[in-house]
């Protein structure tokens, strides 16, 4: 058994190679973080939206909105020197769990820091970790994300939508442990593709 990893730019040149030189299928595995198939999505996306004319602002620090009437009208930055509106009709909200600074945790309390979301799964912090790193049911803080309706749309526990132009994504969504379920780019692309298609 061998195990390869066929590059980080957008090519199956190299999978094509070895497969007709070694005469069999090649299946590339993911890693641990940052997983080379996500530079992979990256580049592709990043290529086609700049073709499409949209204007991305990177390494920018987004600290809170700008909701009127449960409707988001923009999302503030914050770079080094002032902070900056963005506005537009949609938003999709893509910022990762705890890890990644999407969701906070601090003694007492967790939340999402944006939009100030109410997050599902058990919200007391003396249940989130279980001591064998590797359980067989994970680890529960991983399970905590941002209550949302089929539409990915945040909502609370009575299922009314809290922003109705807001969609969340990703490592966000609540229900799932992508360190156990291997599921992390999987959740990403489907829930990043159904969101997109709800905009």
């Amino acid at each position: 058994s061998f195990q390869f990893i066929t590059g980080s730019k957008p090519s199956y040149a190299v999978r094509d190679e070895l497969e007709g030189l070694l005469k069999c299928k090649i299946v590339e595995l993911l890693g641990m973080p940052p997983g080379v198939t996500g530079y992979r999505l990256r580049s592709l996306l990043m290529s086609y939206i700049k073709k499409m004319g949209v204007a991305v602002a990177e390494q920018v620090n987004i600290t809170g909105s700008v909701v009127e009437n449960g409707v988001c009208k923009g999302v503030i930055v914050s770079s080094v020197a002032r902070e900056h509106t963005f506005y537009a009709k949609s938003f999709i909200l893509a910022t990762g769990g705890f890890f990644g600074g999407g969701l906070i945790s601090e003694p007492g309390a967790a939340y999402e820091p944006i939009f100030k979301l109410p997050l599902a799964g058990d919200m007391d912090q003396g249940n989130w970790g279980d001591l064998k790193l590797f359980a067989a049911h994970g680890q529960p803080f991983a399970q905590i994300g941002i209550k949302v309706n089929d539409n990915l749309q945040p909502a609370d526990d009575n299922g009314n939508v809290l922003v109705s132009n807001l969609f969340v994504a990703g490592r966000n969504l609540p229900g799932y442990d992508y360190c156990l379920e291997k599921s992390g780019n999987g959740v990403a692309m489907a829930s990043g593709y159904h969101a997109g298609m709800s905009v």
